[in-house]
């Protein structure tokens, strides 16, 4: 007994040291004694938590309750053990058990609001809400005056575009706490998406003025600017992108200056990529006007880019942006998204826009095009999956177009880069309609082929993606379906025809669960097209 004692104030020292591990063995040594010694069970459970072992930690402590089921320590340090567990379970991506960790912890003890706003987290990093609702109810009578609870059940919510119940949590919870800046930013959001613009712009103006750096609240503003057409200030606050997390040391690292003035027509400017594919090929629509302020450019684009930008532009210099470039060889530099700031300052400088400002290749366009034309049927291109931000909400499953499928005698063409060929032939058994799912074309990595495969269609009917990117670049008549609320702005607009892309007629949704209104304009567009090709 003397030992054991001995090894417990060993242990503790150490401890207080913060050599955890040492700790930890020297109360293992007392559990090889005594297996079920309570204390020593109890400061094993903790100290493996705190080294990151959460499974064997929680087994001790669980292990230690058995024998003292009142002991609100160990309940405690079992519940954040489950709470840090989870957490660890969410960076690997084992998204299933960090729920059944929550649930868990919440059940152990549902005072502990923690876990609660953990669960709500994970639901909006997962898409899936199934049980935050039950959730809620569970832990709303014991956290009235909880206003992060409130606000986090609130962002679910919105998640789930439930615009209307989600204003109502925040405001309760600003009566809690009048100067919560996120919950704030997150009415605008909710304004926003519910296209109540002069609510939206108070609220946002607010959460800048009581948090002037907030970064993402600025941003947010600048696309609500650009969104009602309000350009300068939209590009000026566009700039703050490089502070919000999206963007975050994803910008040119130089020595040279970046252009923050009217270009010199002697200078030498370095235009530089950023973002994706499609946020690319809506930037490089700027550059024959911004190439007569200056002609003397290199532009970086995405690799996969390249053959079809010298292609189109070909006057001006292209690199692929993944190649380190010799600061000798220009004097500034901008990033692409600020090309706006000099050529699109008003509605009048669309007017000039190009309907067609990227060029495919001919000799594959005829290749395609001849074996597209089946039967005299017009190729519709179809594209119906988005892979980026927003994914879950802009993507449509393939059923909602059993009724084009049954009505309309074209040619349909698959326009995915994703595999969807059991989905495809399901629906080929069942409507017997022409579908070629272009299979030997790699849409990911050819985009130069993709585009003779876009250029060869028709006219195209997509979601908002890098399809619609390239079908409005390419000047092909385009049908684009878009989500109601978050993810529905293209580009950075509410009208029905793209001020971007002429060619892009714009359906938007409007109800979050349903899309039979989009397609039912749809449905209307392709009849004229047939009665007009017949």
């Amino acid at each position: 007994m003397a030992n054991i004692q001995k090894l417990l104030s060993k242990g503790l020292q150490f401890w207080q040291q913060n050599d955890l591990l040492q700790a930890r063995n020297t109360f293992k040594k007392i559990l090889k004694e005594k297996p079920n010694h309570f204390e020593a069970k109890s400061y094993c459970g903790v100290l493996d938590l705190q080294l990151g072992d959460f499974e064997q930690g929680i087994h001790l402590l669980k292990s230690a309750l058995k024998a003292s089921p009142n002991d609100e320590n160990l309940k405690k340090n079992i519940n954040n053990g489950l709470i840090d567990f989870s957490n660890k379970l969410i960076k690997e991506e084992k998204y299933d058990l960090a729920e059944l960790k929550l649930k868990e912890a919440i059940s152990l003890d549902p005072l502990n609001l923690n876990a609660h706003i953990n669960f709500f987290k994970l639901a909006n990093h997962t898409g899936n809400y199934k049980s935050v609702d039950e959730i809620y109810n569970q832990g709303k009578n014991i956290s009235h005056s909880n206003y992060e609870f409130h606000y986090y059940y609130a962002n679910t919510l919105f998640d789930q575009k439930k615009y209307d119940e989600a204003l109502g949590f925040y405001e309760y919870v600003l009566k809690e706490n009048t100067n919560f800046v996120e919950c704030i930013f997150h009415q605008a959001l909710c304004y926003d998406c519910l296209n109540q613009k002069k609510e939206a712009l108070e609220k946002y103006q607010l959460a800048l003025h009581l948090k002037p750096d907030y970064s993402l609240a600025k941003f947010n503003l600048a696309i609500f600017y650009l969104s009602i057409n309000d350009f300068s200030a939209g590009w000026q606050n566009y700039k703050i992108r490089w502070s919000t997390q999206k963007f975050i040391n994803k910008d040119l690292k130089s020595t040279k200056p970046i252009l923050d003035r009217l270009p010199l027509r002697e200078e030498r400017i370095l235009i530089w990529a950023e973002q994706g594919i499609g946020d690319q090929v809506l930037y490089l629509s700027l550059l024959n006007d911004f190439s007569k302020l200056n002609s003397n450019l290199i532009i970086s684009v995405d690799k996969r880019l390249i053959k079809i930008c010298e292609r189109s532009f070909k006057k001006l210099n292209f690199i692929p942006k993944e190649k380190v470039i010799d600061e000798t060889l220009y004097d500034v530099h901008l990033p692409m998204g600020d090309l706006g700031i000099y050529v699109r300052n008003s509605l009048e400088d669309f007017q000039n826009q190009k309907k067609q400002f990227l060029f495919s290749d001919k000799n594959k366009k005829l290749e395609l095009s001849q074996r597209l034309s089946k039967d005299k049927k017009l190729a519709c291109g179809l594209s119906w999956t988005s892979m980026g931000a927003h994914s879950q909400s802009k993507s449509i499953n393939l059923n909602n177009f059993e009724n084009i499928f049954k009505k309309y005698s074209f040619n349909f063409v698959n326009l995915e880069y994703v595999d969807n060929s059991e989905n495809i032939k399901k629906l080929k058994e069942k409507f017997d309609f022409d579908f070629d799912s272009t299979e030997d074309i790699d849409k990911f990595n050819d985009l130069d082929s993709l585009a003779a495969l876009i250029s060869s269609c028709d006219f195209i009917i997509t979601i908002s993606n890098v399809t619609a990117h390239f079908a409005g670049a390419l000047g092909i008549k385009t049908f684009l379906l878009v989500p109601y609320g978050a993810g529905r702005i293209w580009y950075w607009s509410d009208e029905s025809f793209s001020k971007w892309y002429p060619s892009i007629q714009i359906l938007k949704q409007d109800n979050p669960s349903s899309w039979d209104l989009v397609f039912g304009k749809l449905e209307n567009e392709l009849l004229e097209i047939e009665r007009i090709n017949s």
